[in-house]
């Protein structure tokens, strides 16, 4: 008989015959998402959009990364893992892009960006590739603010407005910022191939839904000094879907009107900022000491 694992993610029960080691086990609770190993086609049949590793069409999605694995993602509720590279690699595709797509499924709105929890609410740090986002949050967690998520702030509709639902339990950084931040250095990698550590969230990781506070937008430029300028009109709305995770399956996975929807009432009910920052070298403690200056004693 097999294993069953079950797991809280994104506010989703999960039960998985691969075990999931960094994410929060629980005893016991009704499966919002069955993952298990098996074949997986080829191809779709007729998808409607194709991507370099994708296939999608509504309800159903297809994901290829060589030498890694195959992953088909079904009605919101279901993950099949073709496993064919080492499980650590496996394991972090799962966590990324299949679970965005199935998030993008089941009408979850999945910012791409890192959060922390305040007094006021949450604080989601949004923004390209490499801006900044996940090493200014492992900053404010080391000066005792509580983590939420890193990467995907999956964002639920509740009766009383949208609340961000707690990730998964480690920051993931490159080594530069681990030694920038004084972290021990006996991290585990991200993968072998890369010099990026995932640094594990203990008592910090904050388990419950919460309110939005506002929404940071990072970005770099070519000169001195931190900048900071409030988002307004229409172009709220264009960076939230800009700043959407895997954004470009929602296309294929036919959910474009409930996307549109939940980032129109995201747009209307919260301040987004833009925080412009030099572009080289990040100086992590100083970003830190800015935006708790300005986002978060005011």
């Amino acid at each position: 008989m097999k294993t069953l694992y079950k797991y809280k993610i994104y506010g989703l029960t999960v039960e998985s015959v691969i075990e999931l080691p960094d994410l929060i086990a629980i005893p016991s609770g009704t499966p919002d998402v069955q993952i298990n190993i098996g074949m997986v086609p080829e191809s779709l049949s007729n998808p409607i959009d194709t991507g370099i590793f994708y296939q999608a069409t509504k309800n159903d999605f297809l994901f290829r990364f060589d030498k890694v694995g195959a992953y088909r993602i079904q009605d919101g509720n279901k993950i099949t893992v073709q496993v064919i590279g080492e499980i650590e690699d496996v394991r972090l595709f799962l966590l990324g892009s299949a679970f965005g797509a199935l998030l993008h499924q089941k009408g979850i709105l999945a910012i791409h960006g890192s959060a922390i929890s305040t007094p006021k609410g949450a604080i989601i740090f949004s923004g390209s590739s490499s801006v900044g986002k996940s090493s200014l949050v492992a900053s404010l967690v080391k000066r005792g603010f509580n983590f939420i998520a890193d990467d995907i702030a999956a964002i639920h509709k509740h009766t009383d407005g949208f609340k961000v639902h707690p990730g998964i339990p480690h920051i993931k950084l490159w080594k530069d910022v681990v030694k920038d931040l004084n972290i021990k250095n006996n991290l585990p990698k991200v993968r072998d191939s890369m010099e990026k550590y995932k640094n594990p969230i203990g008592n910090e990781f904050f388990k419950i839904p919460i309110n939005i506070n506002k929404i940071i937008i990072l970005s770099v430029k070519n000169s001195p000094g931190y900048v900071i300028r409030e988002i307004k009109g229409a172009e709220k709305f264009e960076i939230l879907d800009r700043n959407t995770y895997r954004n470009h399956y929602i296309k294929g996975l036919q959910t474009s009107q409930i996307h549109f929807e939940h980032i129109s009432y995201l747009a209307s009910s919260t301040p987004i900022f833009q925080v412009q920052r030099p572009s080289s070298p990040l100086n992590v403690n100083e970003l830190t000491e800015f935006v708790i200056k300005k986002f978060i004693t005011q």
